[in-house]
């Protein structure tokens, strides 16, 4: 017989429980294992095409591709974005973009303007976890 530690929410008998939905904590599923956290500034450059690209990186020497979490959000905004694609609305997006290595990660946010143009900074946050996805 395994063993297993488990916490369950409130109004729910641990020591009846199988839907994991139930459980705030069990030990049989794996859990993110925070190694790091950090911020950096990146700036930007316009093309032609009112077209802002911003890099930056960040270095954590794991020597393995890790689970990443990062945000960004440039300098004339007032919320952070996850990674992905968004519409802000009045023909701009952005994209913003990961390339996760075996010791570093690659920012990328781009910002599509529709008419106007967007010069200036943008800040990254990211949470690096020791979880190693295998790739």
């Amino acid at each position: 017989m395994s063993q297993e530690i488990k916490v369950s929410k409130v109004g729910v008998n641990v020591g009846t429980a199988t839907n994991p939905n139930d459980l705030t904590y069990t030990s049989v599923y794996n859990t993110l294992k925070y190694y790091t956290s950090g911020s950096l500034t990146i700036v930007g450059t316009v093309d032609p095409n009112l077209t802002a690209t911003f890099f930056g990186t960040a270095t954590h020497n794991l020597g393995y591709y890790p689970f990443v979490s990062a945000y960004v959000k440039n300098s004339s905004d007032s919320q952070y974005f996850p990674y992905g694609r968004a519409s802000l609305g009045a023909g701009l997006s952005i994209y913003i973009g990961l390339v996760i290595g075996t010791s570093n990660i690659r920012f990328i946010y781009r910002l599509i303007s529709g008419g106007g143009s967007e010069n200036g900074t943008a800040t990254c946050v990211y949470k690096i976890f020791r979880n190693n996805l295998g790739f």
